[in-house]
């Protein structure tokens, strides 16, 4: 994508601006699953971390809020790379 980048930025076409907008909107749904898989990964370590707290006898529950919208939306944009 980089290149394609480079390569509008050096262009002289007139269709630059849709493509440019094209490869924006690529790299922003690319960072949208890249922060969506890491927030999961940081989900299943606290999992682990929890797992071994119960082992221990010395878990302590932590009830937060969460938007389930946001939550559905970022697993959908993982899923949907997969698909």
């Amino acid at each position: 994508m980089y290149q394609e980048i480079e390569g509008l930025i050096n262009s002289d076409e007139p269709e630059t601006n849709d493509k440019l907008k094209s490869v924006l909107k690529k790299l922003k749904e690319g960072m949208k699953v890249q922060e969506a898989s890491a927030n999961l990964m940081s989900f299943l370590v606290q999992d682990f971390l929890d797992y071994a707290q119960i082992k221990e006898g010395k878990f302590r529950k932590q009830i937060k809020a969460f938007n389930i919208r946001e939550a559905v939306e970022n697993v959908m944009c993982i899923q949907r790379k997969k698909a």
